[in-house]
């Protein structure tokens, strides 16, 4: 894999400034080039399709090896590839790699009932409700141990939305990627590192985690 350019079919959360707003959307590489790669303009909110112009400021996340990656660059325009309208972005001149540790994290087990959307082997998108406990959670991340449903199974590298109540804490459609799956006879625990997350969110598990942390010096 070119660790400095991305390359056809690898999946990215994007996030690209237009005017005093940002439009957020996950994607996948559908054309590359060498100064450029490029991605259907139909994954963008429908209403946003026709507002970017040239020079937008894009920043975008992808997962490679284990970890979390981010770049900067900018829209070069909106060219037809066949039956597709393509957004053409230049390609990003660094990436730099997210310290995953550096996140705040207190090992848990905490039951909890989380609605998941994921894509099937057919890239169909599923939804299911599954029983299982969050084993830890940080700002960075997350790790389930989980009784999946039949029909049921994560891929690593599968895209995933969970959404799931901590006590008075609610998370909802968090995006992430499947990192890691464990089995068991029975079980399944794997891993997510979440992609492009909200402040908000980022700051709410690490006020979760503090509340677990003081009960556990507290004997509680």
């Amino acid at each position: 894999m070119n660790a400095t350019h991305l390359q056809l079919r690898e999946q990215l959360s994007l996030s690209i400034r237009h005017q005093e707003g940002r439009i957020r959307f996950r994607t996948q590489v559908a054309d590359v080039g060498v100064d450029f790669f490029a991605v259907n303009l139909l994954d963008l909110p429908e209403a946003r399709q026709g507002a970017l112009v040239a020079g937008d400021e894009v920043r975008g996340t992808i997962v490679r090896h284990d970890a979390l990656y981010h770049f900067s660059s900018y829209v070069i325009g909106v060219f037809p590839v066949e039956r597709l309208q393509l957004l053409r972005v230049a390609q990003p001149r660094n990436f730099w790699r997210e310290q995953r540790r550096q996140f705040f994290r207190v090992e848990h087990r905490i039951p909890v009932v989380i609605q998941l959307e994921y894509q099937n082997s057919g890239a169909e998108r599923q939804s299911c409700t599954i029983n299982g406990s969050i084993l830890n959670i940080s700002a960075g991340g997350v790790k389930i141990l989980a009784d999946l449903p039949d029909g049921v199974e994560l891929q690593q590298g599968a895209h995933v939305m969970l959404s799931f109540d901590i006590e008075e804490f609610s998370f909802t459609d968090l995006l992430g990627e499947v990192l890691r799956i464990d089995k068991s006879p029975t079980q399944r625990s794997f891993a997510v590192i979440f992609i492009d997350p909200k402040i908000d969110t980022q700051n709410t598990i690490t006020r979760l985690n503090i509340l677990y942390e003081r009960r556990f010096i507290l004997g509680g």
